[in-house]
């Protein structure tokens, strides 16, 4: 995931791009002579956006915006214990207790 949110940064630092797509991140992140794990983009961005919170939620498909939290993370690095420090927003959302179960029924 932290792969994957350099390269959106550097997208929105150098590109001045605002979102970015499968096909742009895997240019980013070939042309920096590292591994692209295509077969398994979409576990990768799914951890990156619930799991890190690196990426904005609803955002579509295909169509990846990098959150604060991501850009503060980024920007952070290579300071690892100062990228740690910064608080990550709670991802998920709060889960509905079942209303059967709480009537008893």
């Amino acid at each position: 995931g932290e792969l994957l949110a350099v390269a959106a940064r550097y997208r929105e630092t150098m590109l001045k791009a605002e979102s970015h797509s499968k096909s742009e991140l895997k240019d980013v992140i070939a042309s920096a002579r590292r591994n692209f794990d295509q077969n398994n983009f979409a576990r990768d961005i799914n951890n990156a956006k619930r799991q890190a919170g690196f990426f904005n939620l609803g955002t579509g498909r295909g169509d990846l915006k990098l959150s604060y939290y991501g850009q503060q993370f980024v920007d952070a690095l290579p300071d690892r214990e100062a990228a740690e420090r910064i608080n990550r927003p709670r991802v998920g959302g709060v889960r509905k207790k079942n209303v059967r179960k709480q009537n008893g029924k």
